[in-house]
């Protein structure tokens, strides 16, 4: 469970941030960042751990992202990813596999919110999680003049306030020129 937030600054460069709860079975627990720097993307994500564990530790497989073709392609390699790895769990267990896919791209200029049937959207501002809309309407609540790190982590604070799977500390990251 979890709140990850992007947006951009006044001139347009990308940020994003995240809390850092983890929830297992009923224990709550400091999980650190969900926010991976991958080539010259960076990504965070809420949902399944699994997932995001997956493309961290297949990081080789992935290519830069300068456009919109390249974040298909990434999609494309994450389901191969996920196919492979639902095929060999469900064989072994006959569990029933959650394709919970929910992420936040960030590159250099362009975020883009990646959802679980694998389609993506080119946005300007876009959050994912359990703490989603609280996050967004905290977000755009906050006065604009602040700075856009500031806005993010009290966006994200208050939602800790208001929902009791989102916590932990914030991180904040952006990618350098």
């Amino acid at each position: 469970m979890t709140v990850i937030l992007a947006a951009k600054d006044k001139n347009g460069k990308p940020y994003i941030g995240g809390d850092s709860c983890g929830f297992t079975n009923y224990f709550k627990y400091e999980y650190g960042t969900k926010i991976s720097k991958i080539k010259n993307f960076l990504i965070g994500g809420s949902g399944s751990y699994r997932t995001q564990q997956l493309i961290e530790y297949n990081k080789d497989r992935f290519k830069n992202i300068n456009n919109e073709k390249d974040v298909f392609d990434f999609l494309q390699v994450l389901k191969d990813i996920l196919r492979k790895d639902w095929t060999e769990r469900e064989m072994k267990t006959d569990e029933d596999i959650d394709n919970n896919i929910n992420f936040l791209i960030i590159t250099k200029k362009d975020i883009y919110e990646l959802d679980s049937d694998y389609s993506f959207h080119k946005v300007k501002i876009a959050a994912t999680g359990i703490g989603s809309e609280y996050c967004l309407g905290a977000f755009t609540a906050i006065d604009k003049k602040k700075d856009i790190v500031k806005r993010i982590k009290e966006a994200i604070e208050i939602t800790k306030k208001w929902h009791p799977f989102v916590g932990g500390k914030v991180y904040i990251e952006t990618l350098k020129k």
